[in-house]
């Protein structure tokens, strides 16, 4: 027992875990039946921010108008913004409600870093609550706590104001409701969605990334009269980000990227999961363990095993954990599977000495 436990707060085998969790993942939803949906991403770089916004924070309320009516105009069934309007110049901000945009809702993360102690901030600098708030879904994209990688997020969050459903939530709910709306969004967070941790499974294709200097420039060509303006974005859902002075970055199992990329992955992976990887507690896997490696310390100490029965013990034990993961997540037994290891290996190194020191004993005895 002291053994398992220590093999499992040394975390020795948790980098062979993540990189298996990752991989899981990647697999899951590059060889899923179902098609990706038509997720685009707008990103704003440093040239737009500096040529087109003239490198101010937060964004001109007017630019961000036209750019976001741009895409609308080009024919989007439904645009995510994920960039902060909580400021005060965007009170004034003039959109209809009833277009399928939906808004990123920033919050102010506390010292302690208790989920409890966020406060959620302003949308739209806090015109018309009631209506743009409830359109709105605060960023619930996590670094795993055993590495700093992000690869989790959640469908809701708990904070001052309550349980807050995510923005990945928001949207995905909005993509799959009649009309793009979303009917209530007081029923989006149910029973458990603050507490569970869910996997995201890269495979965005970043191809679908348009720079949006290609909207600002045909936008200005355009007299807006029935034509599309970038025919590319027609019935796409468009979630339009930054990436300008390497704010909002995230480093994931692929590489460093912008925080709008890894939203683009994270709805991707709600939409096309019907059941997604949940994060187990770090004292489940322990549990798991402890049973696991007891068993088979069990069964040396009330079995006369030989090298080759042992072997085959070990390949049991290591059967059961291949079909926990196929039943849960295949990641969850690559560290039962490692700690399996390390204790089949020293109880046949045990055994073995056993065996050897009743030889020699048994040999001195037969000369005396």
């Amino acid at each position: 027992m002291f053994g398992t436990y220590m093999l499992n707060q040394s975390r020795a085998f948790h980098a062979f875990e993540h990189l298996i969790l990752s991989l899981e993942e990647n697999i899951r939803e590059n060889v899923r039946t179902k098609p990706p949906p038509p997720i685009v991403v707008v990103k704003i770089s440093d040239l737009e921010y500096d040529d087109y916004f003239d490198g101010v924070s937060p964004l001109n309320p007017e630019k961000l108008d036209e750019l976001i009516y741009t895409i609308l105009w080009s024919g989007a069934s439904l645009i995510a913004v994920d960039i902060d309007t909580s400021h005060g110049e965007f009170r004034n901000f003039k959109i209809d409600p009833k277009l399928p945009v939906f808004w990123e809702r920033d919050a102010s993360i506390p010292e302690s870093g208790k989920e409890q102690e966020i406060v959620p901030l302003d949308v739209l600098g806090g015109s018309d609550p009631n209506t743009f708030v409830a359109r709105s879904g605060v960023p619930a994209l996590l670094d795993d706590p055993m590495d700093g990688v992000t690869r989790l997020y959640k469908r809701c969050i708990e904070t001052r104001a309550g349980p807050v459903p995510s923005f990945v939530n928001v949207i995905a709910t909005a993509w799959n409701s009649p009309n793009k709306q979303i009917p209530d969004i007081g029923n989006i967070c149910g029973d458990g969605d603050t507490t569970q941790l869910y996997v995201i499974g890269y495979s965005f294709d970043e191809t679908d990334i348009v720079p949006a200097q290609v909207l600002i420039s045909s936008g200005e060509k355009s007299d807006h009269q029935g034509e599309l303006i970038v025919p590319a974005l027609k019935d796409k859902l468009v979630l339009l980000g930054g990436s300008y002075r390497d704010f909002d970055r995230h480093f994931t199992p692929i590489g460093t990227r912008p925080g709008v990329v890894v939203l683009a992955n994270a709805l991707q992976t709600v939409l096309v999961e019907k059941h997604p990887t949940s994060y187990p507690p770090v004292w489940v896997l322990f549990v798991l363990e402890l049973v696991a490696a007891t068993g088979i310390v069990v069964l040396f100490a009330v079995a006369d095993f030989s090298a080759t029965k042992a072997l085959l013990v070990g390949v049991l034990g290591l059967g059961l954990a291949a079909g926990l993961g196929r039943f849960v997540s295949w990641s969850w037994s690559a560290t039962i599977a490692s700690t399996l290891l390390a204790v089949l290996a020293f109880e046949i190194y045990e055994h073995v000495r056993h065996k050897s020191v009743l030889h020699v004993a048994h040999s001195k005895g037969r000369k005396a």
